[in-house]
């Protein structure tokens, strides 16, 4: 099995969130796996008012690199996996 990381996560949104790519922050509201709610907290704040900087449900998760790897195939990274498909990761 390989080896889990977070790393990429959060930077995946800010590059997303700074170019304004990828249909705006309702696509970047979608996992690129299943087109369900991500929940990014990143990405609500950027598309919305400012909020207090919580920090995103994903921060403190393992995600499998298999798993962002199918994700970035099918947006180029440009959004954040669900937790659904995250737990169906196993």
């Amino acid at each position: 099995m390989g080896r889990e990381t977070t790393a990429g996560v959060e930077g995946r949104v800010e590059a997303r969130t700074a170019s304004g790519s990828k249909g705006g922050a309702a696509a970047g509201a979608r996992c690129p796996l299943c087109g369900g709610a991500n929940d990014c907290a990143r990405s609500a704040r950027s598309a919305g008012p400012p909020a207090e900087a919580a920090p995103c449900w994903c921060v403190e998760r393992r995600f499998p690199p298999s798993l962002l790897e199918r994700a970035r195939a099918r947006d180029g990274g440009a959004a954040c996996v669900c937790r659904a498909c995250l737990e169906a990761a196993g």
